[in-house]
């Protein structure tokens, strides 16, 4: 039997080739997994140069047509819940924003301007969830919005002389208790009591409950996390998940890099507890600004 010594080198290239095509892959977490869009979750966007935080609430549309709602019925719900999410989740979210550009205005960083964008809560049909961001088109921005103190710094590890670790972690944010409730909990009922105006309990309880996610996205590599899921997809995702009956649960968010810009890390840590002040320091916000109009009218 004769060998074809240039068939042997041509099918070894070519399988040298797929491999060095491959080894970009290896090592960044496994392909995009299939998430569940039946989830209430927050993205960070830690970008090169920018910040994007993402929200989603499901709307269970088409649980609920097959549960026998009508086109009507359906159309209504959507309408009321995304009233409701504006109402009880992004205005107070964007009233924390307000207020901390009040108290030190930047013309450089107006809500609205170029370098700080926020979407309205609206319906998306593609995810069935209805869906708002806020987003910093630098990192300067999201730092105006978010000044750093000291119980904010990472923790410092011990890498050696030339290696440094550091370290951010909080409690899983929709764990985070506003007023005795978690904020999973809060969230949640607001889409319950939207639900209870136009459909039957039976059609309600067809339904799954959501689970909770956070999903912290970035485009460095040198990012290690306790996170449940990982994957690459273009950038690197760090996701953590809850389950409703669990949101009781201690569940710690972690993330550490090693030998990179610590400044980055402050994000999963502050990002976690800005849905909870969000909640509550919006509120006492308005509070204080009614006390002081009442001193100035008296």
């Amino acid at each position: 039997m004769i060998v074809n010594k240039n068939n042997i080198m041509k099918k070894f290239f070519v399988c040298l080739l797929c491999l060095l095509v491959a080894l970009p892959m290896l090592g960044c977490g496994g392909s995009a997994p299939q998430l569940s869009n039946n989830a209430i979750s927050m993205q960070l966007v830690s970008g090169n140069g920018y910040v994007n935080q993402n929200f989603a609430f499901p709307a269970n549309v088409d649980g609920l047509i097959e549960s026998g709602a009508s086109e009507q019925q359906a159309k209504e719900y959507v309408e009321d819940l995304v009233n409701q999410i504006r109402l009880k989740v992004w205005n107070k979210l964007f009233l924390n924003y307000f207020a901390i550009y009040s108290d030190s205005p930047d013309n450089r960083y107006v809500i609205g301007g170029d370098l700080v964008k926020f979407t309205e809560a609206d319906y998306n049909d593609a995810s069935d969830c209805v869906e708002f961001s806020f987003r910093f088109a630098s990192v300067a921005a999201w730092n105006y919005y978010h000044p750093k103190t000291d119980s904010q710094q990472p923790e410092e590890g011990e890498g050696g002389v030339f290696i440094e670790k550091d370290t951010s972690s909080a409690e899983f944010v929709f764990s985070q208790k506003v007023n005795g409730q978690t904020v999973g909990e809060l969230y949640y009922q607001i889409i319950q009591s939207v639900m209870a105006e136009h459909f039957t309990q039976q059609q309600i309880d067809s339904l799954e409950k959501p689970s909770f996610r956070y999903d912290y996205v970035t485009h460095h590599k040198r990012v290690h996390s306790n996170a449940d899921i990982k994957y690459y997809d273009g950038l690197y995702h760090h996701v953590w998940q809850q389950d409703f009956d669990k949101l009781d649960e201690a569940k710690e968010v972690e993330i550490s890099t090693v030998n990179a810009n610590r400044g980055w890390w402050y994000l999963v840590a502050l990002a976690a507890a800005l849905v909870a002040a969000g909640v509550g320091f919006a509120t006492i916000y308005l509070i204080n600004l009614r006390k002081k109009k009442a001193k100035k009218e008296a």
